[in-house]
């Protein structure tokens, strides 16, 4: 007999199998079907996308919070949708519409509410319908679906196309999957040490999200962020004698490749936290983390609960794009680049080292570079910064006011440019001495550090999240297996 988690996923997995055998044209009117019900349910639409692959369909929901985040948004749903091998997606969700010729839907006081529904086929044909939303007081109504001959212009239909360059193609690994149980059992067959690990970490991480639900009820720890913290924190304690790094971009390509898990942008309120609520989160996880070692566990499935654990999190507090670039400059490569240009990073500086600065450009605006410099006058760079303001002069009073260093001019120019060369020098083919080879922070030096740059980045308002901490030797080596488990 099927168990109610059976029957509630039936309907669900038989719907999945017929919408892959629909034309586009079937599959719209489904849609537009599907859409309604839910409005007349619930008076509201969720936005979101549906993806049809050869091998899969999934969801990817529509959040992104300004108009910076909607152009990111759009930049890595293509890069993930190409990777994917999405042939099909539909997006449905509510619009304003203009009364008024001329303005934008935020300036018209008399502007409409539709829901849209937007179809796309890869090298086929395209469909588009709206429908008028009616509210009178709590009642919502929706309107005859309009279907226009003439699909308008938008980001929206054109995450199918690859857009046209003179450059090479550049060649991309598969997106890193999930580990089917066929997968699985060719594991620990072949490898039943790895294969035990792989078991143990997930038991671990279902641990470890107890813990966490349990503290959260509690309601004694402060805020999300104060958890996300001290979750990075500890998982520089944890791995610290693993070795090199090793998979690093692998991570940061799940967070990418799978916005249907892991949410784009943050989710959770905007707030600072406090020390005292992250040192709280760190003893708490510190605790479990020393007790899972005295057990027996492997440090290695320890790290992997925590780091699954850690990308959960990171995905709801500052969003996966946010945290998949972060990973990324963990990695030693990029260090070596910043030194290749003649940059330094600002991982090198101590944690009370250096006061920071922000360099900007009339000409690059709102582009900029954050770093720190030292005490004898030179500049550690952390990385490359996006302003929300409209202009120049307003972003220039922020920074002024703020009390943090503001560089222009010349030397502004040259750390931009010198930015720009790290995305695309070329490597030797020699090894750096890794920067964590020369430093020895303490874990509260970690915490302040972190918490005085989230404090900045919240105060500027900037639409990238700002923490410059070493956080390379926080992953070590641990195996795509890891990675399947989120």
């Amino acid at each position: 007999m099927s168990n109610r988690h059976d029957r509630r996923k039936a309907p669900a997995t038989f719907r999945k199998s017929m919408l892959k055998s629909l034309t586009l044209d079937q599959h719209f009117e489904e849609t537009l079907r599907r859409v309604r019900a839910e409005f007349e349910r619930s008076g509201e639409i969720h936005p979101g996308f549906e993806c049809v692959t050869e091998a899969e369909i999934f969801h990817v929901p529509a959040h992104w919070p300004d108009s910076s985040a909607k152009g990111a948004a759009c930049a890595a749903l293509r890069d993930s949708f190409r990777r994917r091998g999405v042939n099909r997606y539909l997006f449905s969700g509510e619009c304003w519409v203009v009364k008024a010729p001329g303005l934008r839907p935020a300036d018209d006081p008399d502007r409409g509410e539709s829901v849209q529904v937007i179809a796309v086929e890869r090298n086929g044909p395209r469909r588009y319908a709206f429908a008028e939303v009616t509210r009178n007081g709590g009642m919502a109504t929706l309107g005859p679906w309009e279907v226009n001959g003439e699909v308008p212009p938008g980001w929206l239909l054109e995450l199918l196309e690859e857009g046209h360059s003179d450059r090479a193609v550049k060649v991309e690994p598969p997106p890193v999957g999930r580990m089917s149980n066929a997968d699985f059992q060719d594991l620990a067959d072949q490898r039943p040490e790895q294969a035990a690990e792989f078991r143990d970490s997930v038991k671990i991480h279902d641990q470890l999200a107890d813990l966490i639900a349990d503290q959260i009820a509690e309601g004694s720890n402060g805020t999300a962020t104060a958890m996300f913290v001290a979750l990075e924190t500890v998982l520089c304690s944890i791995v610290k004698e693993m070795g090199s790094p090793n998979g690093l971009e692998q991570f940061a390509r799940f967070l990418r490749d799978h916005p249907d898990k892991f949410s784009m942008f943050s989710t959770v309120p905007d707030q600072v936290p406090s020390t005292q609520d992250v040192r709280s989160w760190k003893a708490i996880l510190r605790g479990f983390s020393c007790e899972k070692r005295e057990a027996g566990h492997a440090v290695c499935a320890i790290f992997g609960a925590f780091m699954n654990m850690y990308m959960r999190v990171g995905s709801q507090v500052i969003g996966a794009l946010g945290l998949a670039e972060r990973i990324g400059d963990w990695d030693s490569e990029q260090q070596a680049k910043l030194r290749q240009v003649g940059l330094h990073s600002s991982f090198e500086l101590d944690d009370e080292e250096g006061r920071v600065f922000i360099a900007l450009s009339a000409e690059r605006y709102p582009i900029g570079v954050m770093g720190r410099r030292n005490a004898v006058g030179d500049l550690f760079v952390s990385r490359i910064v996006s302003f929300p303001d409209g202009d120049f002069a307003t972003a220039i009073d922020k920074i002024q006011q703020s009390g943090v260093e503001l560089i222009m001019g010349s030397e502004a120019k040259d750390l931009l440019r010198k930015m720009d060369q790290v995305k695309r020098v070329a490597l030797p083919a020699r090894k750096f001495k890794e920067i964590w080879e020369v430093e020895n922070w303490g874990e509260d030096e970690w915490t302040e550090q972190v918490l005085a740059e989230i404090a900045f980045a919240k105060a500027m308002n900037s639409n990238t999240f700002l923490i410059a901490i070493n956080s390379a030797e926080a992953l070590r080596a641990i195996g795509c297996a890891v990675l399947q488990m989120v």
